[in-house]
């Protein structure tokens, strides 16, 4: 194998995500295995003696260093058993690529194990589905031959126009399955060449191909050309990190292995839209939640959270983002208030111009290893454009000033049972959190209530907002997440916030 190239991306990803267990590569199998005593199985299901050296993850395609093909970790592995899969060699002009598979029986096992095998056990998955990322992608399959004992591996495949192809048809024509038993201790293990069809005029064209055991177990082999980011326009700039996140991986910053890519760094409004799209070009799938994001604007060195307001839909599941592959993030981006739908929380109005940044996706998670101190990727996006008007929206019915107290009314008959309070207070609190404008925009009740008080006569000392209960709990679930009030300052003004 290309040791040094293997070495240096290695080198690349730890040095990009210091502090993050995330690219660590001390999870790679690395297995060591003894020499079993020589099997009598038929050499169509024979197993082979392990190879003397660890296997590896991935390699680099000789003569292009940006070409990659990655080998996933295992998913649906059964019960007591184990999985070492990976490259022992990389293709050259003499010999094709060869994967290893060993499935093994832990030495804890209760007792033995039965498998479903075919006929070239652990593995007799030959074809790999593709799996497209957009409808007219072409889905033209993989294929791995079994390596046969006795069998010189250029009776099984030839190269043509640069690439190793199978010699038809793959795999043995026996293709039943049948069961296997291996007690605590014993393992299958086999090498197969990872070939090109002959239909493919690219040499291991790049996708995500899944390969399916017979007992359940599947992987990905996934080729890919691993690109740099790019060029930003924020290469020299410093930011503070994101508040909620450990650690930040910036655009601007970024290595080519984890990095959020925007479209364009720069947005006009009065309307635009956002695109940014995340890259794994690790040799792993990372798992991501798709609707995990945030927006923040930057003010006094500060990020203020913007959006999303609302959560993401019940029942997300974390999705697997393959080696070489992305996942695209668009947001509606608007200086009108109340030109975004509620019913969509990728659209985000009351914009000002500025410096702002995108989380996406906010949550990572590696199999084994969980959520912690993966820190999310990010992009500075500046906006362009006009302040935008702090105005009421037309949720208000109608306004009633008594004993110094502004009523704020949505419904005729003042019906409205829930409520959301302010108050001028020159607290004691030496730091009250501070909202900016783009933030009170977002929420109609507090951004009423502030407007309402702003313009009312000076006897006025408080203004209370009769809303539904859905409508206070959208403000104060945002600001006030303990449940407890608090005091905040808007625009040179301290205000205390309570509700009920």
């Amino acid at each position: 194998m290309r040791r040094r190239a293997l070495l240096t991306a290695l080198a690349a990803s730890a040095s990009a995500t210091a502090g993050c267990s995330l690219l660590s590569d001390s999870d790679r199998p690395q297995d060591t295995f003894a020499v079993s005593e020589p099997p009598t199985d038929t050499t169509t299901s024979r197993t082979f003696d392990p190879p003397p050296d660890a296997v590896d993850r991935a390699f680099t395609v000789p003569g292009d260093d940006d070409h990659r093909v990655a080998a996933t970790i295992p998913t649906g592995i059964p019960r007591d058993v184990s999985i070492t899969l990976g490259f022992t060699s990389e293709p050259s002009q003499d010999a094709p690529a060869t994967l290893y598979a060993r499935v093994g029986v832990r030495e804890t096992a209760d007792g033995p194990v039965e498998l479903r095998v075919g006929a070239t056990p652990p593995l007799s998955a030959y074809r790999g589905v593709h799996e497209p990322e957009r409808e007219d992608e072409d889905a033209r399959p993989m294929f791995l031959v079994p390596r046969r004992a006795g069998v010189e591996f250029d009776d099984l495949v030839r190269r043509d126009q640069g690439c190793w192809r199978p010699k038809l048809p793959v795999g043995p024509q026996n293709r039943t399955e049948r069961t296997r038993t291996l007690d605590p201790g014993e393992a299958l293990a086999r090498e197969y060449y990872l070939v090109t069809p002959w239909a493919n005029d690219r040499c291991l064209r790049p996708g995500a191909y899944r390969f399916t055991a017979a007992a359940g177990w599947q992987f990905h082999v996934c080729p890919f050309y691993r690109e740099p980011p790019g060029e930003s326009a924020y290469v020299d700039e410093t930011v503070p990190d994101l508040p909620t996140f450990k650690d930040n991986r910036w655009y601007h910053d970024a290595g080519p292995d984890l990095f959020l890519r925007p479209e364009a760094e720069q947005v006009g409004l009065p309307s635009a839209t956002a695109r940014l799209a995340f890259w794994n070009q690790t040799d792993r799938r990372v798992l991501v939640d798709e609707t995990s994001w945030a927006l923040y604007k930057l003010e006094n060195d500060t990020w203020h959270t913007i959006a999303p307001l609302t959560p993401p839909p019940d029942g997300t599941d974390f999705g697997p983002i393959h080696p070489g592959r992305s996942s695209t993030l668009s947001l509606s981006l608007t200086t009108d208030p109340d030109a975004a739908s509620d019913d969509d929380r990728h659209a985000i109005g009351g914009l000002g111009q500025g410096r702002y940044a995108v989380a996406y996706p906010a949550s990572l998670d590696l199999p084994g290893r969980g959520t912690d101190d993966v820190a999310p990727t990010a992009a500075l996006v500046t906006v362009v454009g006009n302040p935008p008007e702090v105005d009421t929206t037309d949720a208000i019915d109608h306004v009633t000033d008594r004993a110094g107290v502004r009523h704020v009314h949505t419904t005729p008959d003042e019906s409205a049972i829930a409520t959301l309070q302010l108050e001028r207070t020159t607290t004691d609190d030496d730091r009250p959190a501070t909202l900016i404008t783009e933030q009170v925009l977002q929420r109609d009740a507090l951004r009423n209530a502030i407007v309402q008080f702003r313009t009312a006569p000076e006897a006025i000392d408080a203004v209370v907002y009769h809303t539904t209960p859905a409508e206070v709990a959208r403000t104060t679930t945002w600001i006030d997440p303990d449940g407890d009030g608090l005091a905040f300052t808007y625009d040179d003004t301290t205000y205390t916030l309570t509700y009920g």
